[in-house]
């Protein structure tokens, strides 16, 4: 939306008005910071906004990709499927965003034009976001209290096709902190209702693994391409359920309780290990 109404100030707006001029800076600013938030390996964006309530803007939406699109042409970037509902819901809005990519096109730096068209890897570090390899990132503190993403296919395809879990929240406090190779979760208020769980969606793991080699999740210790180890010390775990759907994505339910007799702070910590 922001992109779309500065676009359209600088090309519909009058030529001396202050939101037009200003709009060209703001514009390319913006573009720029949106690229600084991409892993083009991954092909999401802004850590785990994009899996907020495990709603996959790269296969849910098409607002996002609309902009790849008409910047690199079809295929490259996000890529929703087809027949995602979601998408042709988000049809609708393509045509008011074709008649300013021109505009977005020539306000984003040639820089950061190479780098959102690319399939590089990515390498560093965000602020409240530890990154691992490209193929791997843990996220605390942002629209998703605690997440992790990552390639779970050995080749990354279908592409891009990303594994992850995330904590369905159920206690209003929350404190999860995520490292370069661990994500730590507790709950420091246990008087709130819900801190006598932690539950946690898993979705999105590949094909190749749930049907080719008949993988059946059993928690999240045995998972494709990461190696991960969990202590949970005092919290029973409880059976894996499959089926239910969250934002019409089907997830595996995977919990932990906190039983009656528990004394502290409940918390549960995980470290792992990319292995594809």
């Amino acid at each position: 939306m922001d992109t779309w109404a500065l676009a359209g100030a600088i090309k519909y707006g009058p030529k001396n008005a202050t939101m037009t001029n200003n709009s060209k800076f703001m514009l390319t600013e913006l573009w720029a910071d949106i690229a600084a938030h991409y892993n083009p390996y991954l092909g999401n964006m802004v850590g785990p906004y994009d899996r907020a309530y495990t709603r996959d803007i790269v296969s849910n939406s098409a607002v996002i990709d609309y902009f790849w699109w008409g910047l690199f042409g079809y295929g490259v970037g996000p890529q929703p499927n087809k027949l995602e509902a979601d998408l042709l819901f988000d049809v609708a809005q393509g045509a008011a965003l074709a008649l300013v990519m021109d505009v977005v096109a020539d306000h984003i730096s040639k820089k950061d034009l190479s780098w959102l068209g690319s399939k590089s890897s990515w390498d560093g570090e965000r602020m409240i976001t530890k990154k691992v390899p490209d193929a791997l990132g843990a996220d605390a503190d942002q629209y998703v209290p605690a997440i992790v993403q990552w390639a779970g296919d050995k080749s990354h395809t279908p592409r891009p096709y990303m594994a992850l879990f995330s904590l369905y929240p159920t206690a209003s406090t929350i404190d999860a902190v995520a490292g370069p190779n661990s994500l730590d979760i507790s709950y420091p208020n246990t008087t709130q209702e819900g801190s006598d769980m932690f539950t946690f969606v898993l979705a999105q793991l590949p094909p190749s693994w749930t049907l080719v080699e008949k993988k059946v999740v059993r928690g999240l210790e045995d998972l494709p391409c990461l190696n991960l180890s969990i202590e949970a010390n005092g919290l029973e775990k409880q059976p894996v359920i499959y089926g239910t759907s969250v934002e019409d994505n089907r997830v595996y339910n995977i919990s932990y309780v906190v039983p009656p007799t528990f004394s502290g702070v409940p918390k549960i910590s995980f470290k792992f290990e990319y292995t594809c």
